[in-house]
């Protein structure tokens, strides 16, 4: 997992920027929708000079920063029941998604199924069970060197862009787990 600081102390902020050698980036902590269904919302954004100049500003409200990894893809594991849906992202192919995948249009980056490690294979399943949650959207990074990395299990994310472009049977097996639950 990549280094985290939340705080809202413009001290603790740049320690860690210096940290983590100037690669950090801002993540909102809730759905970053903004105007309705306008499509408008709040991004991961990489921290630039400009913030660094009005960083006394995060006193306001809690800020989430996170070392910036960088990325092969991204990959969205879904969990459902005992079944697993890891699925590649290819984010790198188009510079409005590089850092936030879901900058921009999602319907044309690419998407592939992706054969996990057995062991992180076993590592979702297992967080899931820590979690005590039957459902799960797991979001990760592969990077260059091949590196797993953890970012955040989102207990209800989506997933039915993804059925739509690899035909990946989410909601059969999401109804079928619902169902073998009543």
């Amino acid at each position: 997992m990549p280094h985290t600081l939340l705080t809202n102390d413009p001290v603790r902020f740049q320690e860690f920027y210096e940290k983590c050698n100037g690669a950090v980036i801002f993540k909102v902590m809730t759905q970053g929708a903004l105007g309705g269904s306008e499509g408008k919302g709040v991004y991961t954004s990489l921290v630039t000079s400009w913030h660094l100049r009005n960083f006394e500003a995060i006193r306001r409200a809690p800020c989430l920063f996170q070392e910036h990894i960088p990325k092969a893809v991204d990959l969205r594991i879904t969990v459902i029941g005992e079944k697993i849906f890891p699925v590649e992202i290819h984010s790198q192919d188009h510079r409005q998604s590089v850092v936030d995948w879901r900058k921009g249009n999602t319907a044309r980056l690419k998407h592939a199924a992706h054969q996990l490690p057995p062991k992180i294979e076993a590592q979702c399943f297992e967080l899931l069970r820590s979690l005590k949650l039957v459902y799960g959207a797991i979001d990760l990074i592969l990077t260059p060197q091949g590196e797993y990395v953890f970012l955040e299990i989102n207990p209800s994310g989506q997933f039915a862009w993804i059925e739509t472009l690899i035909k990946l049977p989410l909601i059969d097996t999401l109804a079928d787990l619902l169902q073998s639950h009543t």
